[in-house]
Protein backbone atom coordinates (compact mmCIF):
# COMPACT_ATOMS: atom_id res chain seq x y z
CA UNK A 1 0.00 0.00 0.00
CA UNK A 2 1.14 3.10 -0.93
CA UNK A 3 -0.21 6.52 0.21
CA UNK A 4 1.34 10.49 -0.16
CA UNK A 5 1.99 11.88 3.16
CA UNK A 6 3.36 15.39 3.96
CA UNK A 7 5.95 17.10 6.88
CA UNK A 8 7.16 19.90 8.42
CA UNK A 9 10.26 20.38 8.59
CA UNK A 10 11.73 24.11 9.40
CA UNK A 11 8.39 25.73 7.87
CA UNK A 12 8.59 24.05 4.36
CA UNK A 13 6.83 21.32 3.42
CA UNK A 14 8.53 17.61 2.47
CA UNK A 15 6.12 15.20 0.36
CA UNK A 16 6.50 12.02 0.15
CA UNK A 17 5.24 8.54 -0.64
CA UNK A 18 4.79 5.85 1.88
CA UNK A 19 5.31 2.17 1.04
CA UNK A 20 4.34 0.10 3.87
CA UNK A 21 5.69 -3.31 2.71
CA UNK A 22 7.95 -6.55 4.64
CA UNK A 23 11.30 -4.77 5.35
CA UNK A 24 13.47 -4.62 8.23
CA UNK A 25 14.66 -1.12 8.48
CA UNK A 26 13.14 2.22 7.75
CA UNK A 27 14.21 3.02 4.01
CA UNK A 28 14.43 6.78 2.70
CA UNK A 29 15.25 7.05 -0.74
CA UNK A 30 15.37 10.33 -2.26
CA UNK A 31 15.50 10.24 -6.65
CA UNK A 32 16.56 12.32 -9.60
CA UNK A 33 13.55 13.45 -9.98
CA UNK A 34 14.02 15.38 -5.92
CA UNK A 35 10.87 12.91 -5.18
CA UNK A 36 11.27 11.21 -1.71
CA UNK A 37 9.79 7.48 -0.86
CA UNK A 38 10.31 5.82 2.13
CA UNK A 39 9.51 2.07 2.85
CA UNK A 40 8.65 0.89 6.12
CA UNK A 41 7.47 -2.25 7.76
CA UNK A 42 3.63 -1.89 8.40
CA UNK A 43 3.99 -2.63 12.26
CA UNK A 44 5.75 0.82 11.90
CA UNK A 45 3.24 3.28 12.93
CA UNK A 46 2.88 6.81 10.37
CA UNK A 47 3.66 9.24 13.21
CA UNK A 48 7.04 7.15 13.57
CA UNK A 49 8.09 7.39 9.81
CA UNK A 50 6.84 11.08 9.61
CA UNK A 51 9.50 11.93 12.77
CA UNK A 52 11.89 9.46 10.95
CA UNK A 53 11.05 11.96 7.62
CA UNK A 54 11.38 15.30 9.73
CA UNK A 55 14.83 13.93 11.60
CA UNK A 56 16.27 13.21 8.00
CA UNK A 57 14.83 16.71 6.86
CA UNK A 58 18.49 18.52 6.26
CA UNK A 59 19.70 15.18 4.24
CA UNK A 60 16.61 15.26 2.39
CA UNK A 61 16.83 19.09 1.37
CA UNK A 62 20.96 18.67 0.61
CA UNK A 63 20.28 16.09 -1.43
CA UNK A 64 17.45 17.68 -3.79
CA UNK A 65 19.69 20.97 -4.16
CA UNK A 66 22.07 18.65 -5.26
CA UNK A 67 20.07 16.70 -7.50
CA UNK A 68 18.44 20.24 -8.80
CA UNK A 69 22.12 21.54 -9.38
CA UNK A 70 23.05 18.48 -11.49
CA UNK A 71 20.23 18.89 -13.25
CA UNK A 72 21.19 22.25 -15.05
CA UNK A 73 24.25 20.57 -16.45
CA UNK A 74 22.08 17.75 -18.14
CA UNK A 75 22.74 18.23 -21.93
CA UNK A 76 19.89 19.85 -23.44
CA UNK A 77 17.83 19.00 -26.53
CA UNK A 78 19.70 20.26 -29.48
CA UNK A 79 17.81 23.26 -31.68
CA UNK A 80 20.57 22.61 -34.45
CA UNK A 81 21.18 26.19 -34.51
CA UNK A 82 24.73 28.25 -35.31
CA UNK A 83 26.62 27.96 -32.12
CA UNK A 84 25.65 24.51 -30.43
CA UNK A 85 28.41 22.56 -29.80
CA UNK A 86 29.15 18.77 -30.70
CA UNK A 87 31.73 16.19 -30.83
CA UNK A 88 33.53 14.98 -33.33
CA UNK A 89 35.19 11.95 -32.05
CA UNK A 90 35.71 14.21 -28.56
CA UNK A 91 36.60 17.11 -29.63
CA UNK A 92 34.36 20.09 -29.33
CA UNK A 93 33.36 22.06 -32.86
CA UNK A 94 30.61 24.48 -33.36
CA UNK A 95 27.41 24.93 -35.20
CA UNK A 96 27.82 27.17 -37.94
CA UNK A 97 24.22 26.78 -40.29
CA UNK A 98 24.24 28.91 -43.41
CA UNK A 99 21.55 29.01 -46.28
CA UNK A 100 23.19 27.40 -49.83
CA UNK A 101 21.16 26.19 -52.62
CA UNK A 102 22.19 22.60 -52.25
CA UNK A 103 22.46 20.88 -48.56
CA UNK A 104 25.71 20.41 -47.51
CA UNK A 105 27.48 19.38 -44.43
CA UNK A 106 31.53 18.95 -43.40
CA UNK A 107 33.79 20.46 -40.90
CA UNK A 108 37.19 22.23 -40.63
CA UNK A 109 37.76 20.87 -37.10
CA UNK A 110 36.80 24.06 -35.55
CA UNK A 111 33.18 23.88 -37.29
CA UNK A 112 30.73 21.71 -38.59
CA UNK A 113 29.28 23.95 -41.21
CA UNK A 114 26.11 23.01 -42.26
CA UNK A 115 24.66 24.36 -45.18
CA UNK A 116 20.65 23.77 -46.48
CA UNK A 117 18.37 25.23 -48.22
CA UNK A 118 15.52 25.97 -45.06
CA UNK A 119 17.60 26.83 -42.41
CA UNK A 120 14.48 26.27 -40.02
CA UNK A 121 13.83 22.62 -41.29
CA UNK A 122 14.76 21.13 -38.03
CA UNK A 123 14.00 17.63 -39.47
CA UNK A 124 16.15 18.21 -42.35
CA UNK A 125 19.23 19.51 -39.95
CA UNK A 126 18.87 17.13 -37.28
CA UNK A 127 18.99 14.46 -40.10
CA UNK A 128 22.21 15.62 -41.77
CA UNK A 129 23.71 16.23 -38.45
CA UNK A 130 22.90 12.34 -37.11
CA UNK A 131 24.46 11.08 -40.11
CA UNK A 132 27.49 13.21 -40.56
CA UNK A 133 28.59 12.57 -37.00
CA UNK A 134 27.38 8.14 -37.82
CA UNK A 135 29.89 8.26 -40.62
CA UNK A 136 32.51 10.03 -38.91
CA UNK A 137 32.49 7.28 -36.53
CA UNK A 138 31.63 4.25 -38.66
CA UNK A 139 35.06 5.63 -40.71
CA UNK A 140 36.82 5.94 -36.92
CA UNK A 141 36.04 2.60 -35.76
CA UNK A 142 37.12 1.10 -39.36
CA UNK A 143 40.63 3.24 -39.33
CA UNK A 144 40.96 1.27 -35.86
CA UNK A 145 40.25 -1.72 -37.05
CA UNK A 146 42.56 -1.21 -40.42
CA UNK A 147 45.53 0.21 -37.31
CA UNK A 148 45.29 -2.84 -35.30
CA UNK A 149 45.19 -5.27 -38.54
CA UNK A 150 48.87 -3.41 -39.81
CA UNK A 151 50.08 -3.39 -36.50
CA UNK A 152 49.22 -7.32 -35.69
CA UNK A 153 50.87 -8.19 -39.20
CA UNK A 154 53.47 -5.43 -40.01
CA UNK A 155 54.69 -4.61 -36.07
CA UNK A 156 54.10 -1.33 -34.37
CA UNK A 157 53.45 1.58 -35.40
CA UNK A 158 54.88 4.97 -33.88
CA UNK A 159 55.27 8.51 -34.45
CA UNK A 160 58.38 9.93 -35.60
CA UNK A 161 59.53 13.60 -35.09
CA UNK A 162 57.45 15.77 -37.59
CA UNK A 163 54.66 13.78 -37.57
CA UNK A 164 55.88 10.77 -39.37
CA UNK A 165 54.63 6.96 -39.35
CA UNK A 166 57.00 4.98 -38.73
CA UNK A 167 57.10 1.39 -38.63
CA UNK A 168 58.81 -1.50 -36.54
CA UNK A 169 58.81 -5.28 -36.05
CA UNK A 170 60.16 -6.66 -32.73
CA UNK A 171 61.19 -3.43 -31.34
CA UNK A 172 63.46 -2.22 -34.37
CA UNK A 173 62.46 1.04 -36.25
CA UNK A 174 62.53 1.62 -40.03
Amino acid sequence: MVQERTVLYENNEIHYLLEQKPVKNLNLRVHKDCKVYVSANSDIPTEKVDDFVVSKGAYIRSAQRKFREMAQYAPQPKKYVSGETFYLLGRGVRLKVEKNVQDAISSDGIYLHLRVKDTEDFKKKQKMVSRYLERLFRKSIQYSKNMEYLCRHYGFVTWRHGGDLAWGKKGLLH
